[in-house]
């Protein structure tokens, strides 16, 4: 069963909580959808907290229950998945693993839930992110093959894998933990890399890695935009 809501409505669910949580330092960049589809990769949003960027891909899961499902065997109940883009060789995929190499914090995101009436009571109550899973694309690593793979996990966020095949993956982000100094600050500051790039920077870093992740496409600077601060692109 597919979600009742659109990928944009989570994302800018997880991104309200987050910045209340954090007090973000920036506003979060939303791409417009020209941006996000274009050759080589893309992303959902990007935000800087205390001037580290950070990048993430939101995924809307769908839930399912039969016990005919391709992955229930894993599980022996109900579960949820979200797909990775295949195409263009899963070039988005290896962007993101290539960013995170780099010493970016990069997360798939994506909600343990799926009806509106769930999203609004997490929506309200700050729970949220609470009820996503994070999962690492380096912890995937880069796909190099044309299979459709997907991202599978229980409602608990306590199992995890990555398929055709399954391969244990975590769920990176616990924020059910009863602990003052948040895990999402811990996280972040280990990017000591990342706190070195100006916006600029980043973007020549990300353009590198894509012209690098797919020649072929004849991927070109017009191809790939970013706006600075001051709001130029």
């Amino acid at each position: 069963m597919k979600a009742e809501f659109s990928e944009f409505t989570y994302g800018f669910s997880v991104i309200r909580e987050l910045s209340e949580k954090y007090s973000f330092s920036e506003v979060p960049i939303f791409p417009s959808l020209i941006d996000e589809g274009k050759i080589g990769g893309g992303y959902d949003v990007n935000a800087e907290i205390e001037g580290i960027p950070f990048f993430l891909q939101f995924k809307l899961s769908e839930y399912l229950e039969r016990a005919s499902s391709l992955h229930y065997g894993t599980f022996l109940a109900p579960y949820y998945r979200f797909k990775l883009h295949k195409n263009n060789g899963y070039n988005q995929h290896n962007l993101l693993v290539q960013l995170e190499k780099q010493g970016n914090p990069v997360f798939y995101t994506a909600p343990a839930f799926r009806e509106k009436k769930i999203l609004s009571l997490n929506y309200f109550n700050k729970d949220i992110v609470k009820n996503s899973i994070w999962i690492s694309p380096l912890d995937i690593g880069s796909i190099n093959d044309t299979s459709q793979h997907y991202v599978c996990f229980e409602k608990s966020l306590k199992r995890s894998y990555f398929f055709t095949e399954p391969v244990t993956i975590s769920n990176k982000l616990n924020f059910d933990e009863n602990d003052d100094n948040h895990p999402f600050v811990k996280y972040l500051e280990t990017f000591v890399v990342a706190k070195a790039l100006t916006w600029v920077q980043l973007y020549s870093l990300m353009l590198s890695i894509i012209k690098n992740l797919d020649r072929k496409n004849n991927i070109k600077k017009k191809d790939f935009k970013y706006t600075n601060n001051a709001g130029q692109t």
